[in-house]
């Protein structure tokens, strides 16, 4: 026991000279010892337990247990300070110091149990500083054996490294030396010679799924451990792997062709958001050292913490050389073929799209909306060789019921293979135009397509091309197959094909805008007036050249280049599901005609007016607002007396019941505290099940969005939705209050009164609160009263669709039995 108590001492004591010697004072050092000896004789250095009973030296078990800690951290410690200098300054063989390596990895990995985990960090900086001189001891020479002891080597240190990092509890120091262990193999350097033994062993006939990739491995590793719940893991390991990837100019994206499968799935996954246990992990260690020993990659401003993955691997894409400025044909055809053909085929191009559309937010939205950004960023990699595949694979996924975020990216990946290969897609674009029985959106989908090109800021590039211009009829088969759009029952197509035909019927025949030649070509051409006079209708009417001039300026602005960037495909605003949400064009179009015919409605018919007077006519007291001059007036150009009374009685009377025929009961819920969307369609369903009077959101435009129809089931056409934003909801409560209603507040305070115990007036507002924090106190200040929901178990607390369900449904229960009692 006296001599373990010596030895324990002695570490100690070296342990503490060591870490207060300067590099002046190692140096010295390592002149005078054989720190390679020293290394040796303290690896084999144990803490030995002695056999015979210790209670008679007055040591007790836990007392032995702590000199065996601070054994171990003393004894790592001094070694990850005189390993480094041990290569350094080491005359040995070669032999000799692969030797030393391998007892240096050998020992420690056998340590991780026994060290504690305040010495884990030491254990680490010695296996780490060994392993970063062991890389060139071995010799990789197309020697099988010296590929098999270098590949050996590799393994074996990684497992090593890994082994001590998943032992260590404390998540910084975890933080640290996973940066550290990515920075050591995930460099161009370690990358390329992975490569070299690949493609080596390929070429001797090997199959690939033999040959022993101790790197790859690693990396794959790393992401499932990283899966979607932990993005720090894989922000560690992609923001170094992506910057060795591209290697050097000679060899840019080489090294990344044999984690091409990996990148294609990473470009579409999706990381959960970090909650604040894990601020700590969002971003990169600062450590210099290792700053300098392997380059690391960023992702663009603006990238969510759930694109952490794709934002690293679409910045890696968008510095790959184009095609024709040095992009080696292994890399165009191996990587980036391969990425856009998986993309298409595994993701986009499901059989399931074909017949059905996808709920917004769902996990396959996320992966197809993801796949098609992507495609953006890779589409100038499509070349000659997979033009026409990739041409058959758009038409049919453009064919598919997508959404509007979806087929906007769609669109401009479109757009752009279009520009590059005008003379294989734009005669497709054509044909695609004549077809007649296109479903509306594709049809929308190729309009768009066709605008960006024809009339959009690349239309002198696409008109000028060279493929255009040898086949002259090509323009005047363009407007022969735009021409029919003129008549079509969407008001977009239309808008559209009138733009388009003002543009072309110049291009193809000039003369359009000659007297001259107008009387020549007339003379010619018996059916040239069809022609010119469709053109000259486009060109002088007023309507058309306010549309026209509003339809430039969208166009002018869609800028396709700059979409097909990391930062373009970050720059949009996102939905509540963290996804892209970008300004699809049909519906500002559509803006544009609703704009345009308001701006040409100078005077409205006397029918219509009878028909907006009648909508605007509110229930009960509202009525008053009406002026009586007013309807004697109205009555007086159109209708009778009897016919203009009866027709605002039976008004009135639909006013007052639901779709079903049934009548509104008089309550109001008002949910203009509640942003979830989901929360809402859930609301809006069972409000219109209940048949309440209306429903009252924050904003009137989710009854548009795609997840609140597919949770209120199409509730809210059937339900009034009315708008009220949270800074005006005070003067809102207050104005029902004087027209009669009872505010109800469903919140736990200390004056509610359990549900069960409520009496409820017919005229009724249900407050709902906020999903977190419930409703705030200013609100609570005008409520008449505040009701809770009994609750039997441990948690206190239920989604506010749910409270809104169970009030809902015990103001109707109290409605029909007083209905009853009636009756």
């Amino acid at each position: 026991v006296e001599q373990i108590i010596g030895v324990v001492k002695s570490i100690c004591l070296l342990h503490g000279a060591l870490a207060f010697a300067d590099e002046t004072m190692m140096r010295q050092i390592a002149k005078e010892k054989n720190l390679m000896q020293c290394c040796s004789e303290l690896l084999k250095l144990n803490f030995n337990i002695p056999a015979e009973n210790v209670s008679q030296y007055a040591i007790h078990n836990w007392q032995l247990k702590a000199m065996r800690s601070i054994f171990q951290h003393a004894k790592w410690g001094s070694l990850s300070l005189l390993v480094p200098q041990s290569y350094v300054q080491s005359t040995a063989e070669k032999d000799t110091i692969i030797r030393f390596h391998n007892s240096v990895i050998d020992t420690t990995l056998d340590a991780v149990n026994a060290t504690p985990t305040k010495g884990l960090i030491s254990l680490f900086e010695c296996a780490l500083s060994s392993a970063k001189n062991s890389f060139d001891l071995y010799n990789r020479n197309n020697e099988k054996e010296g590929i098999k002891e270098y590949t050996r080597n590799l393994r074996k240190i990684i497992d090593t490294l890994f082994v001590i990092m998943n032992d260590t509890a404390h998540n910084p120091t975890r933080a640290y030396m996973l940066q550290c262990t990515c920075s050591l193999i995930f460099c161009s350097q370690r990358l390329a010679e992975e490569y070299d033994i690949l493609h080596d062993c390929i070429k001797e006939g090997v199959h690939p799924t033999k040959i022993d990739l101790p790197i790859r491995d690693a990396f794959r590793k790393l992401i499932n451990m990283a899966g979607s719940i932990k993005p720090y893991i894989s922000k560690y390991a992609l923001s170094y792997i992506s910057a060795a990837w591209l290697g050097n100019s000679d060899n840019v994206g080489l090294v990344a062709i044999p984690y091409r499968q990996d990148i294609a799935k990473l470009l579409i996954h999706k990381e959960s958001k970090l909650d604040e246990t894990m601020t700590h992990k969002e971003g990169l260690v600062q450590d210099e050292e290792i700053q300098r020993e392997g380059g690391f990659a960023t992702v663009p401003n603006g990238t969510p913490d759930t694109s952490v993955a794709r934002g690293f691997l679409l910045t890696f894409i968008s510095k790959l050389p184009n095609v024709d400025d040095g992009l080696s044909d292994d890399v165009r055809s191996k990587l980036c073929h391969f990425l856009i053909l998986w993309l298409l085929d595994n993701i986009c191009l499901d059989s399931d799209l074909s017949t059905r559309k996808i709920g917004s937010g769902s996990v396959q939205y996320c992966q197809i909306l993801r796949a098609w950004q992507a495609l953006c960023v890779l589409s100038r990699f499509v070349t000659a060789e997979i033009v026409e595949k990739v041409s058959q694979k758009l038409c049919k996924a453009m064919s598919f019921p997508l959404h509007g975020q979806i087929r906007y990216f769609v669109e401009i990946f479109t757009i752009q293979c279009i520009r590059r290969h005008t003379n294989i897609l734009g005669q497709g674009l054509l044909q695609e135009i004549k077809n007649v029985d296109l479903s509306q959106q594709y049809v929308c989908s190729i309009m768009i397509v066709a605008g960006n090109l024809i009339v959009g800021k690349y239309s002198k590039d696409f008109i000028n091309s060279p493929s255009l211009k040898q086949e002259e009829f090509d323009i005047k088969q363009f407007i022969a197959a735009v021409i029919p759009w003129l008549g079509s029952t969407q008001s977009f197509c239309r808008a559209i094909a009138q733009l388009l035909i003002h543009k072309l019927v110049p291009i193809a025949f000039p003369m359009v805008n000659n007297s001259k030649s107008k009387m020549d070509m007339e003379e010619k051409h018996k059916d040239w007036f069809f022609v010119y006079n469709t053109w000259m209708y486009l060109d002088k009417n007023s309507e058309m050249q306010k549309l026209r001039k509003k339809q430039l300026r969208f166009f002018e602005e869609y800028d396709a280049d700059s979409v097909c960037t990391p930062e373009g495909i970050f720059s949009f605003p996102i939905d509540e599901g963290d996804e892209s949400n970008p300004p699809y064009l049909v519906d500002a179009l559509k803006r544009c005609l609703q704009d345009i015919g308001n701006e040409n409605a100078a005077e409205v018919p006397d029918w219509r007016e009878m028909e907006q007077l009648l909508q605007n006519i509110e229930i009960g007291d509202d009525m008053d607002t009406i002026s009586e001059t007013d309807l004697v007036n109205f009555q007086r150009k159109i209708l009778p007396v009897d016919t203009l009374n009866l027709t605002l009685e039976s008004y009135k009377q639909q006013k007052l019941q639901n779709a079903a025929g049934r009548y509104r009961q008089s309550l109001i819920v008002c949910a203009s505290l509640i942003d979830k969307v989901t929360n809402l369609g859930g609301i809006t369903r069972t409000a219109e099940i209940f048949a309440a009077d209306k429903v009252v959101v924050p904003d009137e435009k989710i009854r548009k969005m795609d997840n609140f129809k597919s949770i209120s089931v199409g509730a809210g056409e059937w339900i009034k939705i009315e708008e009220c934003k949270e800074a005006a909801l005070l003067s809102w409560l207050k104005q029902r209050k004087k027209e009669g209603y009872t505010i109800v507040g469903v919140e736990q305070t200390s004056s509610s009164k359990c549900l069960s115990h409520v009496k409820f007036e017919g005229k009724s507002v249900l407050l709902l609160g906020k999903e977190k924090e419930g409703i705030p106190q200013q609100y609570l200040n005008i409520v008449d009263q505040c009701v809770e929901i009994p609750q039997l178990g441990i948690i206190r607390s239920l989604n506010v669709h749910v409270s809104a369900a169970i009030v809902m449904w015990e103001y109707t229960k109290q409605m029909m039995i007083a209905d009853a009692y009636k009756n």
